[in-house]
């Protein structure tokens, strides 16, 4: 048998307990009707969810039924709350369905089948509320525990609402809110989701450039309908494939890295016993001529060159060999910043380039390195990572005197940074020193970003470039444990930035 449904009737006045109590039991044994006249037990009564309906008068004293409303949802009470006054009033109605009344009766109209219709209407609204509820709190469990950015918007772009995984891409819940989806997004995000919106079944790439720490996301992006509080939505959902997107550009990298593996191979072999015979001859003839001869210049020349070629074939022997071949000390990156920019420095001062070292690097006035000591598994070979870094702030270098070319002329720089690796959520950034280059030079176009990493590849002119100083200083990086990334605009500049495996760190002062 169905259990009798229970009402609590919360009414000041006997009398109308009197009547109503007479109204239930002409309704007979499905229901079972208990009564206060005090406001506070009422609440009480709510916090013990032992009801299923409540009656209440919209006078209870010096409280009335809008009162009790709020406070029975302060108590989280979700079933249903009938409010009823001794003559009908329509503010008073309106009131009561704004603060969430199930229904209004007017005492003097009330009949037992009104009665039993407003309790069991109630009742079915109550449960409908309550399966919405539960449906939207699985949602929002479903939305906070998905990995990716999910945005909940109109088709206007006015946000909804949002998933902690969006927040970590875009910034703040509370901030996506506040803010149109187009106005998070950056011009090339937004016209991704703008074909997503177009397209809904298609997935999509898209950089995105965050404009508070300037961060740069991969992101794919898809749309999709969906209906949210009873109305027509769409949620735009952002995967993070950053790591994804770096791995296949080392895959890529790998790949060219064995190509030049089997051509310097081939080169040592098929090339370098003739280049020794030729040098030997060139050498020769050196020898015979006169100092003062044209031969003797001539040979001189090609002795160069051969001994030029055979650099270049040492350099892909070199960068063909795998990381078990490269030993690993540690290496003072304080020294290495030094000498590099000691060696260098006559070279900034003539082309009028403001040299700028932070982070845990400090310049002092006589342009003498004295940091932190800073230590990290470099090369058995120290000069190596010497090369690494000469090599970065020679392409700066360049790409400055480029951006002169092009009419950009004044306040050039190039800035050296070295700080703690410091990424939200991962446990491997304690491990890494961070040092960047950055440059005022003219940038890199997109198109060429994708070919940093080619053998052979350079936009410089002719024999001011073989195109392998940032491909063998990814591998050298490699072989240590580290990374390097590069991001750039053109006609603004290039940053390149290198996470290099900590080997220790003392609190101490060194000097060169």
């Amino acid at each position: 048998m169905n259990s009798p449904i229970r009402v609590l009737l919360v009414d000041d006045q006997e009398d109308d307990f009197v009547i109503i109590r007479a109204l239930f039991q002409n309704l007979g044994d499905g229901f079972s009707l208990d009564w206060t006249g005090n406001f506070d037990e009422a609440i009480e009564k709510v916090s013990q969810r032992a009801h299923d309906v409540y009656l209440v008068d919209y006078r209870l004293g010096l409280r009335d039924g809008l009162e009790f409303l709020h406070e029975a949802y302060k108590k989280d009470c979700r079933a249903p709350v009938i409010l009823m006054t001794g003559y009908g009033d329509h503010e008073i109605d309106l009131r009561a369905m704004k603060s969430g009344a199930a229904d209004y009766l007017v005492k003097v109209q009330l009949s037992e089948h009104l009665l039993e219709r407003s309790i069991r209407y109630s009742l079915h609204q109550a449960k409908i509320l309550e399966e919405l509820r539960e449906r939207e709190e699985g949602f929002r469990r479903l939305l906070d525990s998905s990995r990716e950015g999910m945005v909940v918007h109109t088709k206007e772009g006015v946000i909804l609402t949002g998933n902690p995984s969006a927040a970590r891409i875009f910034g703040k819940e509370s901030e996506l809110i506040r803010h149109g989806l187009f106005e998070i997004c950056d011009e090339r995000l937004a016209v991704t989701v703008r074909e997503c919106l177009e397209h809904p079944s298609e997935v999509k790439e898209s950089e995105f450039l965050r404009k508070s720490d300037s961060r740069r996301f991969f992101l794919e992006v898809s749309t999709q309908d969906l209906q949210y509080r009873g109305a027509k939505a769409l949620v735009t959902t952002f995967r993070d494939i950053s790591k994804r997107k770096e791995l296949e550009a080392q895959v890529l990298v790998q790949d060219r890295l064995a190509s030049v593996g089997l051509l310097s191979s081939s080169l040592a072999h098929e090339i370098g016993t003739p280049l020794g015979v030729i040098r030997g001859r060139a050498e020769y003839l050196s020898m015979l001529a006169n100092s003062g001869d044209g031969v003797k210049k001539s040979a001189d020349i090609i002795v160069a060159q051969i001994d030029r070629v055979t650099q270049l074939i040492k350099a892909l022997l070199n960068l063909s060999r795998g990381s078990s071949a490269v030993g690993k000390e540690p290496v003072s990156l304080t020294k290495v910043v030094c000498e590099v920019t000691d060696l260098l420095g006559y070279e900034l001062r003539k082309s009028k380039i403001q040299l700028n070292l932070s982070g845990l690097l400090k310049e002092t006035p006589r342009s003498h390195c004295q940091v932190n000591e800073l230590s990290f598994w470099g090369p058995s070979a120290p000069e190596s990572f010497n090369q690494v870094l000469l090599n970065l702030l020679v392409n700066s270098v360049h790409a400055i005197d480029s951006a002169k070319k092009r009419g950009k002329l004044t306040d050039h720089f190039i800035a050296i940074h070295v700080d703690q690796f410091v990424e939200t959520g991962n446990s491997e950034a304690e491990k890494f020193w961070l040092l960047e280059v950055s440059d005022s030079g003219c940038g890199i176009s997109k198109q060429n970003m994708s070919n940093l990493f080619k053998p052979f590849f350079t936009t410089k002119e002719i024999g001011v470039g073989t195109g392998l100083g940032l491909v063998s200083s990814y591998k050298i990086i490699q072989n240590i444990g580290g990374q390097i990334l590069i991001d750039s605009t053109e006609m603004e500049g290039t940053k390149v930035s290198i996470r290099l495996p900590k080997a220790m760190a003392s609190a101490g002062k060194s000097g060169c």
